[in-house]
């Protein structure tokens, strides 16, 4: 949240109410936003150090587009024929799951339910790693 994105204020309105408002938002905005970026770089030595993961596993996460940038980057680092595994609560979700993951190009993911995941971790000892 840089201040190129911040609400502007008014200097002109004589509804300090507002003025107030927009400063609210301002200041949360500023204090929730996610730099990816600057994370990611912060980071890199991590991501570099994925080269050897074959098995990925996504439980309860939304793969919102503010979280897309992490996923690529992961992706970037990770052998070509990794399997991804990532749980749903729902049909809306599933599709919405299954678009995402397309759309960062994981040739494909296996969708299932959380609890059908979570079992799998623990009866197969490749995933219990993961």
């Amino acid at each position: 949240w840089s201040n190129r994105k911040q609400i502007p204020i008014n200097d002109e309105d004589d509804d300090i109410r507002i003025n107030q408002g927009i400063e609210i938002l301002n200041t949360y905005f500023g204090r929730t936003f996610k730099n990816c970026s600057k994370i990611i770089d912060e980071n890199k030595m991590f991501f570099q150090e994925l080269t050897e993961v074959n098995k990925i596993v996504i439980l309860g996460h939304s793969l919102g587009s503010v979280d897309i940038p992490y996923f690529k980057e992961i992706k970037k680092h990770i052998m070509e024929n990794t399997i991804w595994y990532c749980s749903y609560y729902g049909e809306d979700d599933h599709a919405a799951k299954k678009r995402a993951l397309i759309e960062l190009g994981i040739k494909n993911p296996i969708l299932d339910s959380m609890e059908s995941i979570a079992v799998k971790s623990i009866t197969d000892s490749e995933l219990t790693k993961v």
